[in-house]
């Protein structure tokens, strides 16, 4: 089969030529339509009860995520100069398109009753700024009794003052985000030159932007860079600017075909999705690296340029497919991990690699069937004795000092046994963000102010129309907000308890004593001047739903961790349990807090499955493989090995599990499986070849696919450390951790295989051998043929 698709591959060159540009072309075309996602990642499946329920919360109340906090601790505040200056800002900010409204101290909204058209008006604090000092000291002593702004706008003790810049719907989840925030980000920046004060800037519209912001950046950073590392790893080898150069066209074919599968899935770039392309390249480079050496290596054993490209798709073609078809699983199985991210994540990477194996072995035949044969110089690095003496040297340890070898094995594995022992799931909405970055330290300083930024919202259904309008139920509401209010956590609560408080206090001339919940005989005379009508006048709006059964009550807290908001929600469930009796009133906890905490959970539970079943797949192949059950366990040591190391290592640095180091595992044992592959098919060829005499069977196979598996290894070590330097610690981790993996899996491959076959005895190594594989690879195929 193979060597008849060689042949055709050759034959109809120029016509399959003619069809990969033609399939590039239109590969380009769809990846120009990529787009940055400035949601939420979606995580948790749409059939999950908890994501329905915020969905809902969203349709009725609308997004609880679309305000960014400007922050600012100064003196300065209450001078007329600075006081006038922010006024000018808050204008601004204002009239910024995209912006759909501002609160701030100097343009607050006071609440005031109008006799006149009977309605209680949002009047603006000033209409211009102020003339003197002694009016600006007034207009303070207006805001101190508006207590409905506290730790809103002012903080209570007046050290901090706080701008709200609402967002509009149209532009939360849309690319023109970006403007709107670098507008927001301009006019801060202005503000801070001029004033000589320095804002703190938060809230998950900011946060969610500048995060994609630096997603496309890596993006673009991170491909270039592992095209250059493994540029020059290759040029380091094959000593050939013509080789690199057609290697590098294959790789950036292979490259826009997978930006084109995101494209056509119309799936949107995020942190996930942002790690194929540089991983595309990566594998791109390592299989040209292997049918290149393989093409030199059978050129020079018999100078026919058209013979050695046959044999290159006859010879290896099954085993090319079998290591990238492992390595595709081992991503492709998150496509049944349950989450919408990690499905987009595993269609991709699986299409991605499977193509990478497809163009590669079509167009290496065809691109060096039109350049000149090799020359010596270019082969040259087929005579690496220094490679050749290492090999020897590890071939030398593992025939005199297996026990050396065992013991030290046993040793690693008992230690990172304990290692995991300490492993733990950890998460943060910000995660992935460095400790030191503005994003990291703005949230810091937020939380230590106001306890906060991160949305947290509990709906209360009064199972009835206008239940809302009850007494009762505004006084259980208070109840609920001022215990909440006195969790360390949270920021003071905001509900329709809350208005109705601040309209009590505005009926009733303003005096902040009256902000209190009114009585059963104030609550209708007050209601009938709230006006309830769309427009910026229409009070209500996003506090209750339209009939008035169901409100809100809007908290911000800290980021806490995957670890803590458990035991938050089990004390807030506390609370409502004590004061909403169940028979009255459902009370759900929802919010991005809450639907992070599911996510988080959800993703660590759904990723261990498909690491598992990309384990189950991957040993079936091996039975396919290699037929007996001897042969398998020998196989997947090797292999399971840097797994239980690389989980030891997470254990005893504290590196936690998530969505970026759980994939490590999962990529580790795809690539370790691979070496296995070669070692193993290539050690039953030459045990009939050496008549069964192991010793010299592990020493051809050592020398033939070792050199092989040390050349990808490095390739492979240094292309995703490139992923070191990534300014995302979940990406950090995948590079640093993935390069660890692979170093162990390339020393358990070429120092503990080859010691286990030579402790088989060489009576059940022939048993072994007799066993016919399912799926025999094409070059033992070959091999039984000639016998």
């Amino acid at each position: 089969m193979w060597e008849k698709s060689a042949s055709f591959i050759l034959r109809k060159r120029v016509l399959l030529m003619f069809i990969t540009i033609l399939m590039t072309i239109v590969m380009g075309y769809f990846a120009t339509k990529i787009q940055l996602t400035y949601d939420l990642p979606k995580i948790v499946p749409p059939t999950d009860p908890e994501y329905q329920a915020y969905v809902e919360f969203k349709s009725t109340f609308g997004d609880d995520g679309n305000v960014i906090l400007l922050g600012l601790k100064s003196e300065k505040i209450y001078q007329k100069d600075f006081f006038n200056a922010y006024y000018r800002l808050s204008k601004e900010l204002e009239k910024t398109d995209g912006v759909q409204n501002v609160i701030s101290f100097p343009t607050l909204q006071i609440l005031t009753r109008v006799d006149s058209i009977r309605e209680m008006r949002l009047i603006p604090l000033s209409t211009d700024t102020a003339a003197t000092q002694q009016e600006v000291d007034s207009l303070w002593e207006v805001i101190r009794s508006q207590l409905f702004y506290r730790d809103l706008a002012v903080k209570t003790d007046g050290s901090f003052v706080i701008t709200g810049v609402t967002l509009k719907k149209e532009r939360l989840n849309d690319k023109g985000r970006i403007d709107v925030i670098n507008a927001i980000d301009n006019l801060a920046q202005k503000f801070e030159k001029e004033q000589g004060v320095e804002f703190q800037i938060s809230g998950l519209p900011y946060i969610r932007t500048i995060f994609s912001a630096k997603i496309n950046k890596e993006l673009k950073l991170f491909t270039l860079l592992s095209l250059v590392v493994c540029a020059a790893i290759m040029l380091l080898f094959f000593r050939s600017f013509s080789s690199l150069l057609y290697s590098l066209i294959i790789v950036a074919i292979t490259l826009l075909w997978s930006l084109g599968y995101i494209g056509i899935l119309q799936y949107k770039i995020t942190a996930v999705i942002g790690v194929i392309p540089p991983l595309i390249v990566i594998i791109g480079i390592t299989n040209c690296i292997y049918l290149l050496n393989k093409y030199h290596a059978e050129y020079r054993s018999h100078s026919n340029k058209t013979k050695a490209l046959v044999r290159v798709v006859s010879r290896i073609g099954k085993a090319a497919f079998l290591t990238n078809f492992t390595t595709a699983v081992g991503f492709g199985v998150f496509y049944f991990s349950g989450s919408p991210i990690m499905k987009e994540f595993g269609l991709v990477a699986f299409l991605s690699i499977m193509s990478v194996f497809v163009i590669s072995m079509v167009t290496v035949p065809i691109m060096f069937s039109f350049l000149p044969s090799p020359t010596y110089k270019q082969t040259r690095h087929l005579e690496n004795k220094y490679l050749g003496s290492f090999i020897d040297a590890i071939y030398w340890q593992v025939q005199n000092r297996r026990k050396v070898i065992y013991g030290i094995t046993i040793v690693i594995m008992a230690l990172s046994v304990w290692g995991m022992f300490k492993l733990d799931a950890l998460g943060h909405v910000i995660d992935d963000i460095p400790a030191k970055d503005k994003i990291s330290t703005d949230l810091k300083f937020f939380e230590k102010e106001i306890n906060g930024v991160m949305p947290l919202e509990i709906v209360i259904d009064t199972k009835k129309p206008n239940g809302v309008k009850d007494t009762r139920t505004l006084q259980k509401m208070e109840r609920l907000s001022r215990q909440l209010a006195k969790m360390p956590e949270f920021s003071r609560p905001v509900s329709i308890a809350e208005l109705m408080k601040y309209a009590n206090q505005a009926y009733n001339g303003g005096d902040s004593l009256d902000y209190r919940i009114p009585s059963a005989l104030e609550l209708g005379s007050i209601t009938s001047y709230i006006p309830n009508r769309k427009g910026s006048q229409n009070l209500l709006k996003g506090f209750v739903d339209s009939t008035y059964q169901k409100a809100r009550i809007s908290i911000q807290m800290a980021d806490v961790g995957s670890d803590i908001l458990p035991g938050v929600r089990a004390r807030v469930q506390a609370e409502i349990d004590s004061i909403f009796p169940k028979e009255e009133y459902t009370v759900n906890l929802t919010g991005t807090s809450m639907l992070f905490m599911k996510n988080n959970q959800f993703l660590v539970d759904s990723l261990f499955q498909s690491v598992t079943m990309a384990l189950v797949v991957i040993t079936l192949l091996l039975v396919s493989l290699f037929g007996t059950w001897r042969m398998i366990i020998i196989s997947l040591i090797p292999n399971i090995i840097p797994l239980i190391v690389t989980s030891g290592v997470m254990g005893f640095f504290d590196i936690y599990l998530k969505p970026s180091t759980v994939i490590v595992f999962s990529i580790a044992f795809g690539i370790s499986v691979d070496f296995t592959i070669h070692f193993v098919a290539k050690y039953r060829i030459e045990l009939k070849k050496h008549h069964f005499r192991i010793r010299e069977s592990v020493k051809a196979t050592l020398h033939e696919t070792g050199t092989s598996m040390i050349y990808t290894a490095i390739i492979l070590f240094c292309g995703f450390s490139i992923f070191d330097f990534s300014t995302f610690g979940g990406t950090m981790w995948l590079g640093i951790l993935t390069t660890l993996a692979l170093v162990v899996s390339l020393l358990t491959n070429i120092f503990i295989l080859p010691s286990m076959l030579l402790s088989i005895e060489k009576r059940r190594m022939q048993r072994e051998m007799k066993v016919k594989p399912i799926l025999p690879l094409a070059e033992e195929a070959e091999e039984e043929e000639n016998d």
